[in-house]
Formats: structure tokens, sequence, C-alpha cells
């Protein structure tokens, strides 16, 4: 697995999820969704 690439929206991410305990991301195929999704929640 590749490094991953820290995107600019990490940390606007993480401040909603301390407020709202959940988010949707929405957005185009291979833009790290998952990826970022992923490292959020471990």
């Amino acid at each position: 697995m590749s490094e991953y690439k820290v995107r600019l929206f990490d940390e606007k991410i993480s401040k909603k999820l301390k407020s709202t305990g959940g988010i949707l991301l929405k957005g185009a195929r291979y833009c790290g969704k998952t990826t970022t999704s992923c490292r959020k929640i471990y």
C-alpha cells in the first residue's frame, strides 16, 4: 500500500466527526474517500 496523501479536508472531517458523530463523503471515483474514512475510524 502506498503512503497516505493528506487531503485538504482531513482537518475539516475530524472537526465534524467530533461534533456530529457521522458524516457523508461524496465525490468522484478514486479521490480518496474510502482511504480517508478508514483512517478516521481507526
